[in-house]
């Protein structure tokens, strides 16, 4: 059975790595495990890659980090994870580009003796050993209970959800949505599946904003989506006329909370779950 974990109680991840990669395993050599994520140019993951780095040299683990160079390249992940069955790491970590499209080569890895486990997002197997996440659906709905709160329950929103195909946009909004369906007149207008970088949601946003003349609120599943919002109301003269709301705490998303660009956001221990 497959083991959710959250950021809180992390110490159960090592320990579940360390057991399943088997006596032999460490008494030979070090431990190596493999970590394979969508991309690393999002200060997101770059955390998590720092608490992993940080683990890992505490434990005397040696890490391969692949990274496919964002969410469409499912075919370089499946070559990457297929790179690791050569290499025969110890255990694999993976961030999915696709919960579905990466499952034949997981669950190849698993059935040749690699145990597997997902962070940050969900492989959909029912063969991964672990989970590592904060509660995708309760960051959602911690936005939109922000929301409702400020807008006392009346308005009109958008929702940038993000990459279509990964579970953590899926959970996001589905929290969101379970907030609103108790605020009738808060109507989301338009939800918003984009590539995750802020040139998209300064894009897509600034496309919104005319579509939408009366638009009270953006949230967004992501940060630096959220950042690229954030470029848009200003550019449209919209700062605190429009309330943003997003998930994540990089530190262009501090500076914009400290300008007032930004409302809320509900932020993830990214160096802890790495680690």
């Amino acid at each position: 059975m497959r083991k959710i974990i959250q950021a809180t109680v992390f110490y159960l991840t090592a320990a579940i790595c360390l057991s399943l990669a088997g006596p032999s395993a460490r008494a030979a050599d070090k431990l190596t495990v493999g970590i394979s994520f969508q991309q690393l140019s999002d200060p997101f993951f770059i955390s998590i890659i720092y608490g992993c780095q940080k683990a890992a040299k505490e434990e005397d683990i040696n890490l391969i980090i692949h990274e496919a160079g964002g969410y469409a390249n499912v075919d370089r992940q499946i070559q990457q994870i297929e790179d690791l069955i050569q290499k025969k790491v110890n255990m694999m970590i993976i961030m999915p580009t696709n919960a579905k499209g990466v499952v034949p080569v997981v669950e190849r890895a698993i059935a040749s003796g690699i145990p597997a486990m997902d962070m940050g997002s969900q492989v959909a197997s029912n063969k991964m050993i672990a989970f590592v996440q904060a509660d995708d659906h309760e960051l959602g709905a911690a936005q939109a209970r922000f929301l409702v709160s400020i807008l006392k329950g009346k308005g009109k929103v958008l929702y940038i959800a993000g990459p279509a195909g990964v579970t953590w946009t899926v959970d996001r909004l589905a929290g969101f949505k379970s907030v609103l369906e108790k605020s009738p007149d808060l109507k989301l207008l338009d939800e918003l599946w984009i590539n995750s970088s802020r040139e998209a949601g300064l894009r897509n946003t600034e496309d919104k904003l005319e579509t939408y003349k009366d638009l009270n609120a953006i949230s967004a599943g992501a940060d630096v989506m959220t950042q690229g919002s954030g470029d848009a109301l200003k550019a449209a003269n919209k700062v605190g006329k429009v309330l943003l709301t997003t998930v994540g705490l990089s530190k262009d998303t501090e500076d914009m909370i400290r300008n007032g660009v930004i409302q809320m956001t509900a932020a993830q221990q990214t160096v802890l779950m790495g680690y």
